[in-house]
C-alpha cells in the first residue's frame, strides 16, 4: 500500500489529537500511585478522552491477533514490554509503568507513550532505562529529516539505546497513523527491517522500547500483553511525528513541532 502524504491541514489535525493524547498521558502518569490497578487507569482514560470530544481509538482495535483489544490504552508494567491489557494488577512503589495512547478526535489519530518509576521510589535501574528510551527517541528523531533513510533512523535509535547499556526491543516498531491507528509504513526499528525514504507530508509513530535483558519476548494467552521472556522491565517512549523540509514535527509532546520529546 502507498504511504499517505498528508496536507499541512491534515497534520495541523492530527496535531490537535495529539494534543489530546499528551494532556491525557499528562494525568494517567499522575494516576499511576501504588494500589492502583490498570483496569482503574483505563476506564480513567474513558473519562477523560470523553471530557475533550475524543475517542479511544485502540478500543477494539484489530492487528494480527484473534481478538480485538479490549481496552483504551496499554498500561505496561516491569516485564511487559507492550500492548498490555487491563486487568486487576495493581501498581506498586518502584514499578516501571509505560502508558501507550492512541485517541481520535475529529476523524484523526494520533499515538504516543511515556514512561515513569511509580511513586518516586529509589529504583536506579528504572530511571536509568526510561532515560536511555528517551535519549533513544531524541537520537531516532534527530535523523528524521526529508530525504533521509528509515534506516538511518532506526541505526540511531539502535545505538543510543546501546551507549545507555540497554537494548532495544527488536520485535516493536512504529508505524504510520492518520485516519487509521495503523497505516503505512511500517517502521521497524531492528536492523533487518524494511527501509525506505523520508517524504514530507508522512505522519508516522518512532517508539523504541528499552530493557536490560536480551530482548526476546512472548505473548501472553490474552493475544496481546507482550512480555520479556528473561523477566527483565522495560521502558518505552514514543512520539507521533510530520516529515516537514524544515525537519521533524513532534505532533505529541510538551513541545509540539518541536524537536522535544
Amino acid at each position: 500500500m502507498p504511504v499517505p502524504i498528508r496536507s499541512t491541514h491534515e497534520i495541523d489535525a492530527i496535531e490537535r489529537a495529539g494534543a489530546v493524547v499528551w494532556s491525557v498521558l499528562d494525568e494517567l502518569l499522575d494516576a499511576c500511585t501504588p494500589g492502583v490497578r490498570t483496569r482503574e487507569l483505563d476506564e480513567l482514560a474513558v473519562e477523560l478522552l470523553a471530557a475533550r470530544g475524543a475517542e479511544p481509538a485502540l478500543l477494539g482495535f484489530r492487528a494480527d491477533t484473534p481478538s480485538p483489544f479490549p481496552g483504551v490504552c496499554c498500561v505496561n508494567v516491569n516485564e511487559v514490554v507492550a500492548h498490555a491489557v487491563p486487568s486487576e494488577r495493581q501498581l506498586r512503589s518502584g514499578d516501571v509503568v509505560s502508558i501507550d495512547l492512541t485517541a481520535r478526535l475529529d476523524g484523526w489519530c494520533a499515538d504516543a507513550c511515556r514512561s515513569i518509576v511509580v511513586g518516586g521510589a529509589d529504583n536506579p535501574e528504572g530511571e536509568r532505562l526510561i532515560g536511555a528510551a528517551r535519549d533513544a527517541l531524541a537520537r531516532g528523531l534527530s535523523r528524521c529529516v526529508a530525504g533521509g533513510r528509515w534506516s538511518s533512523v532506526a541505526g540511531a535509535v539502535r545505538g543510543g539505546a546501546r551507549l545507555g547499556g540497554f537494548r532495544l526491543v527488536p520485535c516493536l516498531g512504529g508505524h504510520g497513523v492518520g485516519r487509521g491507528v495503523h497505516e503505512p509504513p511500517l517502521c521497524w526499528l531492528g536492523s533487518a527491517g524494511p527501509d525506505f525514504v523520508l517524504r514530507p507530508g508522512m505522519v508516522l509513530t518512532l517508539e523504541p522500547v528499552l530493557t536490560p535483558g536480551d530482548g526476546t519476548t512472548r505473548t501472553l494467552d490474552d493475544d496481546w500483553s507482550i512480555v520479556a521472556s528473561d523477566g527483565r522491565i522495560a521502558a518505552g517512549e514514543e512520539v507521533t511525528i510530520a516529515i516537514t523540509r524544515g525537519g521533524p514535527g513532534v505532533l505529541t509532546g510538551p513541545d509540539p513541532r518541536g524537536l522535544g520529546a
